[in-house]
């Protein structure tokens, strides 16, 4: 099989108090071919735990949490400094199910062979705990775009205020 050069982003805020950013790295780490994080000013020690942990990471001067978009654009300039194949985009409370890295690879392939611009994933979002499964907010039936194939012209055009706007 091709090894295909995959990026994950993410962005943080207080994650090491909330108990996600050990095991973000933990798990994330040996998916990726790099991690690249955002942190909008935490004022846990997630900043410098991050910089430990991978050598990409972009700090906010203020949390600012409606800035969003632009914080995902700063994300994505990175991220393509990089060169890689593929992008993923996880929260730091989020995990991917086990063997997760051979699908990544599989799903890299599927998008050059077929080009297709990325892939769409179902969440379990596991919030504020290690068992209860959030139901709220669509949650539960949503699809969400995660996984993007690099292309030349991959950028954001619309750098808008706002939170949860779709990032494609």
């Amino acid at each position: 099989m091709n090894k295909y050069k995959i990026i994950c982003v993410t962005q943080i805020y207080n994650e090491i108090e909330k108990g996600n950013l050990e095991r973000f790295f933990l798990y994330a780490k040996p998916l990726f071919d790099g991690l690249i994080i955002y942190d909008d000013a935490s004022t846990d020690g997630g900043f410098e735990y991050a910089c430990t942990q991978t050598p990409h990471v972009i700090r906010g001067t203020k949390n600012d949490f409606l800035r969003e978009r632009y914080h995902k654009k700063l994300l994505l300039e990175k991220a393509l400094s990089l060169s890689p194949d593929a992008i993923v985009y996880l929260d730091a409370d989020e995990v991917l199910s086990a063997g997760a890295k051979e699908q990544l690879q599989l799903l890299a392939k599927e998008c050059i062979d077929k080009n297709l611009d990325g892939f769409q994933f179902h969440k379990i979002n596991l919030w504020r705990s290690a068992t209860w499964q959030r139901k709220d907010s669509f949650f539960d039936i949503g699809w969400f775009t995660h996984f993007w194939r690099v292309t030349p012209d991959m950028r954001y055009y619309d750098v808008k205020p706002g939170l949860h706007q779709p990032p494609y």
